[in-house]
């Protein structure tokens, strides 16, 4: 095989873990380490086919033997839309709360690969020096309209797991060696809320590209921001919360969430599972990171060799 085959190969393996057979298409965006134009992707998956490396069916490119993993992803898809119409349901929750900046969809919804029993994961963005105040106001509202995830509450429930400020947009620094898993995660962030920060988002996570050197972010339309009473009551609230009362609260706020997630903590698999400061949230107790690392390493030797 020649080097694009065993990244078409390395790319199918990837996705192979999550059940999720890939389109041409697909292929090209988020093919692994090699980058590659049209009619390199063509000649290559050709030769797979024809030396039975990869299979193909209604569409979808996969590993020998996954056949099944086509009704799976079919499955999967008509689940998550179900999901993203409740998050459009509860898009003005997000424009209601004070100094979000940025909401994305992330994990397997982003990609439309959600299970039943799936929470909706989201990765949120809030203005330097407000992320306890924002973070606070978010859990009160969703926890009172009973929409956070919590332990016995998980299906369609939002996650509210990853916050970062405006000024720390960049996620390579808390990556682990060769972080498959946290590549393609900020690969398919999927906008709902967008106050102008996307472009400075991508522009600060221009890394991935040395990983997927054929990948380029899309800019999503679907959720248009029209809600005029509520982005008011963002702005008053806003207003309010500025300034030197604004510090206070934040820092009351700060210090009331630290003690919390301090008591929360038990034992720790990575470092970076759990980060609590002004900068970052971060709460993935059970960061699967190193486990989808060596399951990639486990399936690339298997089918490459």
């Amino acid at each position: 095989m020649n080097k694009i085959e065993k990244a078409i190969i390395k790319t199918l393996c990837y996705f192979d873990i999550f059940f999720y057979p890939l389109t041409k298409e697909e292929i090209k965006r988020y093919l692994l380490e090699e980058k590659a134009t049209d009619q390199e992707i063509e000649n290559s998956i050709k030769n797979l086919l024809e030396e039975r490396k990869i299979e193909f069916k209604e569409n979808f490119y996969y590993l020998p033997g996954k056949e099944e993993l086509i009704e799976e992803r079919i499955k999967r898809y008509k689940i998550s839309k179900k999901k993203w119409r409740k998050v459009k349901k509860y898009l003005w929750v997000f424009n209601l709360i004070p100094f979000i900046k940025f909401v994305g969809i992330c994990n397997t919804l982003a990609f439309n690969n959600a299970k039943e029993s799936s929470d909706i994961d989201l990765f949120i963005v809030i203005r330097k020096g407000r992320i306890w105040t924002s973070r606070a106001l978010l859990t009160l509202v969703l926890s009172i309209l009973r929409q956070r995830r919590i332990k016995k509450r998980i299906k369609d429930k939002f996650c509210l797991s990853f916050y970062v400020t405006e000024d720390n947009l960049n996620l390579e620094k808390i990556a682990i060696p060769f972080d498959i898993y946290l590549i393609y995660w900020t690969a398919q962030i999927v906008p709902i809320l967008d106050r102008r920060l996307f472009p400075k988002f991508i522009k600060e996570n221009e890394w991935i590209k040395r990983y997927l050197p054929n990948f380029s972010f899309s800019i999503n339309k679907k959720f248009k921001d029209r809600l005029i009473i509520i982005n008011l009551l963002r702005k008053i609230g806003e207003l309010i919360l500025k300034g030197k009362f604004g510090d206070f609260i934040e820092k009351k706020l700060g210090e009331i969430q630290k003690k919390k997630i301090k008591k929360g903590i038990t034992d720790l698999t990575l470092k970076t599972a759990i980060i609590a400061n002004e900068r970052m949230l971060k709460f993935h107790p059970s960061d699967m990171r190193e486990v989808y690392k060596k399951e990639f390493l486990k399936r690339t030797k298997l089918f490459l060799t």
